[in-house]
């Protein structure tokens, strides 16, 4: 009876000491989630509060705190952690962005734009294209009259009251002039930031593509891969006096897109990613040097978006002077001296915004070369022969013009004759006219020739 007693007290001990051990893990297991909790909520309160100023201070609006943290936190639809809104231009499923590189305090001429680019995004099929700008083209500038591109935003920051504008965003509007694209949204970086952001990333590997030298500044790069700081990298994009073909504005231009994509690809890594000091340093920069009109949702976005592009579907474009460029050099008058501009090689900007608007698929339509007979459907006489030289000066190989059997059409019509061979050919022509492709087909009598396709212009395309 009193070893049963003695068993039982036993096991009853047993028991409150196992139920002690539980009590002592559920309490330690408290006071970490509880030391876990007051680390996050530190951390993210400094984040929050980070994120807002930096907010504030590269987004050129007049929103308060408030509006940030709201943005940030809880605006619904526009929350960062509950994006349904699209951005601007993503219905139309092409996004553009204005990058422009400004010297900034301490240099020559700080507002001038040194680097002028034009990033355009597809993002339903995740594709990039960049269409560098060079600084000389000459442009009328709304307020100002005829003079450089790199000058629209120095003269919109000078005279900001009289002309009711800023610098980045009087550029916008010259350069949707150029390329008769609408800019959604701008970037401007200064070259103080642009060495810090390079070097917060611990700097970049670019595959120098020759020797040259920088006869100027007494600037030696080597060909093969090196590793650059903010410092020798603002050289590689900056330098112009080299003797070959490094030399001047286009190369020059080819470089800012190759460092531009390895700026994107090391910011983008996991590494970056992951690293809270190097997230903390870029913060402080971006504060300091950089400027834009996306909202802090739409930065979310736009920062999602950029990590699925394939960089194998990057496509990037210079304008320049070379055999098959579309500008020519020139001089003029600016400021009474005699000054070396760059024009437009067709005395427009045709070429150039049929460059920006196909600039994805432009080599494909160079491929698929089709033939192409424009019939006029209009009693204006010789409205066909203005559109074929149009077109050709686009490089479409136009095999013939005439007139259409009926002289009434309302709206312009493009007939394809190719089997559904040439798509990217009739997305452009769709685009330039204006126009649908005729589900009904076009008789033989109505056909002159064996052409891929044939457009028969209405009343539309004169008042287009």
């Amino acid at each position: 009876m009193k070893k049963t007693n003695f068993d039982h007290h036993l096991r009853v001990q047993e028991l409150k000491d196992k139920l002690e051990t539980k009590k002592k893990k559920r309490k330690l297991w408290k006071i970490i989630l509880i030391i876990l909790g007051i680390l996050i909520v530190v951390f993210g309160v400094g984040l929050s509060y980070k994120v807002v100023s930096i907010g504030q201070s590269i987004v050129q609006d007049d929103r308060s705190a408030w509006d940030f943290v709201k943005g940030l936190l809880g605006g619904g639809a526009k929350s960062l952690f509950n994006i349904e809104e699209k951005l601007k231009g993503e219905e139309e499923g092409r996004i553009n962005v204005l990058l422009l590189g400004v010297g900034g305090p301490g240099h020559e001429g700080p507002n001038l734009a040194d680097t002028i680019m034009v990033v355009s995004i597809k993002p339903q099929a995740y594709e990039v294209a960049l269409l560098s700008i060079p600084r000389d083209l000459y442009v009328n500038i709304p307020g100002i009259g005829y003079s450089k591109i790199n000058a629209a935003h120095a003269y919109g920051e000078e005279y900001s009251e009289r002309l009711a504008t800023t610098g980045v965003k009087l550029a916008q509007e010259v350069i949707s002039n150029v390329t008769d694209l609408p800019i959604h949204y701008y970037i401007r970086m200064d070259f103080k930031g642009f060495e810090k952001i390079i070097d917060a990333l611990g700097g970049i590997d670019i595959d120098v593509p020759c020797n040259f030298y920088d006869y100027l500044h007494h600037n030696m790069f080597y060909k093969g891969m090196e590793h650059m700081n903010g410092e020798r990298a603002l050289w590689y994009v900056r330098v112009r006096y080299v003797e070959g073909s490094q030399g001047g504005d286009f190369a020059r231009a080819k470089r800012q897109q190759q460092v531009l994509l390895e700026i994107k690809k090391k910011a983008l890594s996991i590494y970056t990613i992951l690293d809270i000091p190097k997230i903390n340093e870029l913060f402080d920069i971006v504060g300091d040097h950089l400027r834009t009109n996306f909202e802090v949702w739409e930065m979310k976005r736009f920062y999602d978006m950029s990590k699925e592009v394939d960089p194998n579907k990057v496509t990037t474009k210079v304008l320049d002077t070379e055999t098959d460029g579309l500008l020519i050099p020139d001089t003029v008058i600016l400021g009474g001296m005699k000054a070396y501009v760059l024009k437009p090689r067709s005395g427009d900007f045709s070429e150039i915004q049929n460059l920006a608007q196909n600039i994805f698929d432009l080599d494909k339509i160079k491929q698929e070369n089709a033939s192409i007979e424009i019939q006029n459907g209009t009693k204006i006489s010789g409205l066909a022969y203005e559109a074929k030289l149009t077109l050709e000066k686009l490089d479409y190989n136009v095999i013939r013009i005439t007139n259409a059997q009926k002289q009434d059409y309302e709206k312009t019509v493009i007939y394809d004759f190719s089997g559904g061979n040439k798509p990217y050919t009739i997305k452009a022509l769709k685009d330039k006219f204006e126009a649908n492709v005729s589900q009904v087909p076009l008789s033989e009598e109505d056909r002159e020739d064996r052409a891929d396709i044939v457009v028969i212009l209405g009343q539309d395309y004169v008042n287009h």
